[in-house]
């Protein structure tokens, strides 16, 4: 049997085939084989190239949003002690100027 293949290829030299088909040809030869078998093929599934860049800027921007809502409203301690207690506010206002006349 290994005689008869080193005939073959030694008749074949020079004469085989080894060009590249044209693009395409395998895709089209697979749908042509799965049409005569009854197979239907899916559509591919389409890549969306510019999903993850818009998902990091989706984040940044969220990022820069609470950002500038924290650092809008952000108070000082002085400002915080206001709004839980007016007579504790007075209470630090006269103490720190207190503090500042004896320094003087």
């Amino acid at each position: 049997k290994k005689d008869n293949l080193d005939d073959l290829f030694n008749r074949l030299q020079g004469k085989i085939d080894i060009e590249e088909p044209n693009d395409g040809h395998q895709l089209r030869f697979l749908e042509k084989l799965n049409k005569a078998n009854g197979v239907i093929t899916l559509a591919p599934k389409k890549k969306y190239a510019w999903l993850p860049i818009a998902s990091i800027a989706a984040a940044i921007a969220l990022l820069i949003t609470v950002g500038v809502f924290q650092l809008k409203n952000s108070n000082t301690i002085d400002d915080k002690i206001a709004q839980i207690s007016p007579e504790a506010s007075k209470t630090q206002f006269y103490f720190a100027n207190l503090i500042e006349e004896q320094v003087k």
